[in-house]
This record gives structure tokens, C-alpha cells and sequence, in this order.
């Protein structure tokens, strides 16, 4: 039997690193506001609109450029579709779980396994190259987020079940969004990036509709709605971004970008501390968490810009995993 066909990124370092930068900063601000939902709201339904205003708004670009999915049910692809969306429904599902039990900066703290599950699929899965200055910048970011952790670490034998539990769900919560990530990287040698996430979007508003209230939303003031609002749009701007990093960008740099969510985290806190204190719940951060970010930053930084080995290639050698004209005649 023939190999099958991995995806290749086409290569645009500049592009890549923008959208992931862009992801990451939607990512570190949406515990943020999923916390003040969640006093209210069950994680379920939050998640439940999450999916359905993602997958409007996808849907109304797909209705645009009359780029529909087809095939979605055939052999080669039905497993990674099943992937894709059980692992974001998973993910975001087990994710404010997690978020109940954890303040918005611990979470992402934890979730930072997820891109580490995600850089190993790339070197793995993809065959993806990665050079010696690479492996230097991992081990410094790898350095910057245990002095990060370390406030955390000190703690664990002080509180209660209920950080273990919060903990446990994001560490899960991490596993199958690199799941979701490595199958989506692979559906795109078939698809372009807005006809994987409709789809996946679709069906997680189907699969998590019998398990949610949607009417609960009426109990809401008008700024927890806004909120859920923004948690919509913050879904499809990140995911729209992350499936094109992926697919300009090697997985494995894109994942090194992701790492900077908790320093990003850190600032957007205590902006939101000092002017929603209403709405934000206070967070301890220690002097030693902006040691640590400094050193996961630069680490980052090394990781994401050093030069590729020497198998790598120039803008544009790769083939095109997906000719988007197919779409259009």
C-alpha cells in the first residue's frame, strides 16, 4: 500500500508568525472572559455558544466565496474528521471545566502542555525539520516556563482537591486539542483552513446541543452577554488564524509561538484587574511569574526565528496541499 500523503506547509515565515502571534493573543485574553461567564453560566452551554456563533459566522464567509466541503464521509478522511471534532469539542468542553476550578493565569499555565503535544506531532508525524539552534530556544523556553511554574509548584500541597481536579481537565483538555491539531493539519492536504473549521464548528454545535440550556443565557447582564458574544468571535478569529498559521508555518514553530500565552496572560490580568474589578476575579502574580515570562519569551523567540535545517525549503518550493480554484469553478 501506498504512503498516504503528509501535508506540508507552504512555507511563509513572516505570514506564519504573524497568525500564530495573533492566535496567541486571542487565546491568552479568552480565560479572561470565560471566568466571569462561568459564574453564571454551566461550561457546557458556554461551550455550546462558543461552537454556534463560530460556526454562523464561518458559515456566512463559506456562503461568500461558495467554497463548500464536500466528500467529508469518504475513507481517507472520515477518521480526521472524527478527530478534529471530538478533540475541539474535548478540548473547549474539558478546557472551562477546568476554568471552574482554576484562576484564568493557572490555566494557561497547564495548557501549555498542549503545544508541546502539538510539537512532537510535527516532528513525528510530519517529519518536520528542526535545526540545533531550535532544540536550544526549546530548552530555554522549557527554562523559562518551570521558573514560571515554580509559585504553582510551591503551592500544590497547600490547596485543595479542587486544584487537582482544575488541573487534571486542562492537562486533558491540552491532549485532545493536539489531537484536533494534528488531524486538522492533515485534513488540510484535502481542504482549505475555513472548510475544516466550518465543519468542525458545525459539528460540535450538534454534538453538544441535547448537553446544553441555551435559555440560561437570559440570566446574563448585559456585559456577561457581550462576553459570550466576544467568546464567539474570539473563537472563529483564533482558529481561522491558527488553521492558516499551520498551514504557512511548520507545526512545530507555531506550537514555540503558543508558548508565550501565559506571559501575554500575565499583562491582559492585570489590565482586566484594574479596570473591570467587578467583573475579574483577582489573581496573585508574583514577581517571579514575570521572570519566567521574560525567559519563555526569548526561548520562544529563538525557537520560532532560528533558521530552518538544512532540509528545509524556500517560500513556495512546497506543492500546494489545496488548489482553492476547485472551489470556484
Amino acid at each position: 500500500m501506498s504512503r498516504p500523503v503528509l501535508h506540508q506547509a507552504v512555507i511563509d515565515r513572516r505570514k506564519g508568525f504573524t497568525l500564530a502571534i495573533f492566535t496567541s493573543l486571542m487565546w491568552a485574553i479568552l480565560p479572561i472572559a470565560l471566568k466571569s461567564i462561568l459564574k453564571i453560566l454551566d461550561p457546557v452551554t458556554t461551550t455550546w455558544y462558543r461552537f454556534s456563533l463560530a460556526a454562523f459566522l464561518q458559515i456566512l464567509i463559506i456562503l461568500r466565496h461558495r467554497r463548500f466541503p464536500t466528500g467529508i464521509f469518504k475513507r481517507n478522511v472520515r477518521w480526521l474528521w472524527f478527530g478534529a471534532v471530538s478533540g475541539l469539542v474535548a478540548n473547549h468542553t474539558l478546557f472551562v471545566l477546568g476554568l471552574d476550578f482554576l484562576q484564568p493565569v493557572a490555566t494557561t499555565v497547564f495548557i501549555q502542555m498542549a503545544p508541546m503535544f502539538l510539537l512532537a506531532g510535527g516532528l513525528i508525524i510530519f517529519r518536520e525539520p528542526f535545526s540545533r539552534n531550535q532544540w536550544i530556544g526549546l530548552l530555554v523556553l522549557i527554562g523559562g516556563m518551570m521558573v514560571f511554574f515554580v509559585p504553582e509548584i510551591r503551592s500544590i500541597t497547600q490547596v485543595d482537591r479542587r486544584f487537582f481536579a482544575g488541573a487534571g481537565f486542562i492537562m486533558l483538555a491540552a491532549l485532545s486539542w493536539a489531537i484536533y491539531a494534528i488531524c486538522q493539519k492533515q485534513l488540510l492536504v484535502h481542504y482549505s483552513s475555513q472548510q475544516v473549521i466550518v465543519v468542525v464548528f458545525l459539528g460540535g454545535t450538534l454534538f453538544l446541543l441535547p448537553c446544553s440550556t441555551p435559555l440560561n443565557i437570559l440570566n446574563l447582564d448585559p456585559v456577561r452577554i457581550g462576553l459570550v458574544i466576544f467568546a464567539g468571535f474570539n473563537t472563529i478569529l483564533a482558529y481561522g488564524a491558527f488553521s492558516e498559521a499551520l498551514n504557512h508555518w511548520d507545526a512545530s514553530r507555531v506550537s514555540a509561538v503558543l508558548t508565550t500565552i501565559p506571559v501575554q496572560s500575565v499583562i491582559l490580568m492585570l489590565a482586566a484587574q484594574s479596570f473591570f474589578p467587578v467583573y475579574i476575579e483577582p489573581e496573585l502574580l508574583t514577581p517571579g511569574k514575570f521572570i519566567g515570562a521574560v525567559i519563555v519569551v526569548t526561548g520562544s523567540m529563538i525557537c520560532s526565528l532560528a533558521r530552518r535545517s538544512h532540509r528545509s525549503k524556500e517560500v513556495g518550493t512546497y506543492p500546494a496541499p489545496y488548489d482553492h480554484s476547485m472551489q470556484d469553478e
